[in-house]
C-alpha cells in the first residue's frame, strides 16, 4: 500500500517518504523507525530504508495464511463477491496452474456458482 500510494508522488524525496511512513507506524514498529533514524542521523536511501523495514516485519506466513483462506472459501451465493474475495486473497496466495484450478472447486457440486439462480448486478 505504501508504494503505490508514493507511486502518485514520484517527486518526494527519501527523507520525506521515510517521514511519512513513520507518521502511519505504531507501537515496536514506530519504537523501530525511530531508531533507525537516531542510527543514521537521518541519512537514509529510501530503497535501503523500505528493503530493512520489510524484512524486519514482513509476516513469513502471509502466503500461507492467504493460500488457508482461499482453501476454505466457499461460495454464497454472489459470484461477484466469491470472485473478489478468491482473487484478493489470491495477490498473496500467489496460487497459478493446477494449484489454483484445485483452491476454486466447491466441495459440494450443488453449491457450484453456475447452479445459481439469482442473477448478479453488472
Amino acid at each position: 500500500m505504501v508504494t503505490m500510494f508514493l507511486g502518485f508522488y514520484p517527486e518526494t524525496g527519501d527523507q520525506q517518504k521515510i517521514a511519512w511512513v513513520g507518521t502511519i507506524l505504531s507501537e515496536t514498529a514506530l519504537v523501530w523507525h525511530l531508531q533507525q533514524f537516531c542510527e543514521l542521523k537521518g541519512n537514509d536511501t529510501w530503497v535501503n530504508y523500505a528493503a530493512v523495514i520489510q524484512a524486519e516485519y514482513h509476516n513469513k506466513r502471509e502466503m500461507a495464511d492467504a493460500q488457508l483462506k482461499q482453501g476454505q472459501l466457499r461460495y454464497q451465493g454472489s459470484i461477484h463477491t466469491y470472485l473478489t474475495e478468491f482473487l484478493a486473497l489470491n495477490n498473496f496466495a500467489r496460487a497459478t496452474g493446477e494449484g489454483l484450478q484445485e483452491k476454486n472447486r466447491p466441495c459440494d457440486p450443488g453449491q457450484h456458482p453456475r447452479h445459481a439462480v439469482q442473477s448478479e448486478p453488472r
